[in-house]
């Protein structure tokens, strides 16, 4: 499990415990398909947790190219900058399929981490983890080729809590598309489909229109063959 989806699974853990307290902080919301759940510039009011179904966060240029910043999926904590005192969203969250998220209010919820430091601790140890991770894709964005980042990032989905063992390997959470896969690793949907096929070829993976199934052993054994 990915160090900020373990975070993530703690702080809800413990926000269950306070739950009497909390409950009056929160809201629950549904978003069908592709309806928009915060847009760059909006005020950053809430910290959202997502409950079922999967979400979407972009950056958008002004020419309108987007480019996928990550996906969401049970349990994950997102639109968390807010907490630090953003004064505007620099994203834009998106549900990808029907999505039901629980909101903080922001404002409320930092008069409680005042109240609660294990709250605080846990919300602390989530923002270094997602930073480290933050920085190694900075890093695998720098040094490595198409083809391992793309490996890398179906080997960190893979360990996303939400994908599920089957059929020999790692069913991957959502419905990815490779427009989505090639925004994850900032490349084209036609480099990603070469690729993608290139990897079936070689039984790293499989996929169908609904779903992707990735054997992480074979993978990581194509990237340690790569570094050589």
């Amino acid at each position: 499990m990915l160090q900020s989806h373990s975070y993530c699974l703690t702080f809800s853990s413990l926000v269950r415990e306070h739950w009497d307290e909390l409950r009056q902080l929160t809201t629950e919301r549904r978003y069908s398909r592709n309806q928009v759940i915060y847009r760059m510039g909006d005020a950053p009011d809430a910290v959202y947790r997502v409950e079922e179904g999967q979400v979407k966060v972009a950056r958008l240029s002004s020419d309108g190219d987007e480019k996928t910043l990550d996906l969401y999926h049970h349990g994950d904590l997102f639109g968390e900058l807010c907490v630090c005192g953003a004064s505007a969203r620099s994203e834009q969250a998106m549900a990808v399929e029907p999505t039901t998220v629980t909101c903080f209010n922001v404002t409320e919820l930092r008069d409680v981490l005042k109240k609660k430091p294990e709250l605080t601790l846990e919300l602390v140890m989530f923002f270094c983890a997602r930073l480290f991770e933050c920085q190694e894709q900075v890093a695998t964005l720098a040094f490595d080729e198409v083809h391992e980042r793309l490996a890398k990032e179906l080997l960190r989905l893979s360990r996303l809590p939400a994908s599920q063992p089957g059929e020999g390997g790692i069913e991957l959470a959502g419905s990815l598309t490779h427009q989505e896969l090639a925004n994850l690793v900032k490349t084209t949907r036609q480099n990603v489909t070469m690729i993608m096929n290139q990897f079936r070829r070689q039984g790293l993976l499989d996929y169908r229109r609904s779903a992707v199934r990735v054997f992480p052993e074979r993978l990581e054994a194509y990237l340690n063959q790569s570094r050589l």
